[in-house]
């Protein structure tokens, strides 16, 4: 609540009654759904920009499932390493990936204006 006011007050000086005026026609909290249409109409969703952008929320999604997949595996047959190796190389995969990544964002080729 103290982050919305401080936004809002902040909002509220830079941009006076346009922004007074969008408050009393805006809900605060819940927002209507009725209008979500009309809100995104002509927007576009880009996937190489989110898999560029966001590698790391989605490395770190896969990996906390790839390891409790692994721990659930090992637990229920900790003999069996094999499988184990094969979730050891999936993540080795995708370390050498998000590795690449990185070097390539670091070298500015893969930058929101090349994708």
């Amino acid at each position: 609540i103290c982050l919305i006011a401080a936004e809002e007050n902040y909002l509220r000086g830079k941009f006076g009654t346009e922004f007074a005026n969008y408050c009393n026609t805006t809900p605060r909290w819940i927002p209507e759904i009725g209008k979500l249409k009309s809100a995104i109409k002509g927007m576009g969703f880009d996937w190489k920009k989110v898999l560029f952008k966001d590698y790391t929320t989605i490395f770190n999604t896969f990996f906390a499932l790839i390891a409790i997949k692994a721990y659930e595996n090992w637990s229920n047959n900790p003999d069996n390493k094999d499988i184990l190796i094969d979730y050891a190389l999936i993540i080795l995969a995708m370390l050498v990936i998000i590795t690449v990544i990185k070097f390539f964002k670091k070298k500015d080729s893969l930058t929101a204006k090349n994708l």
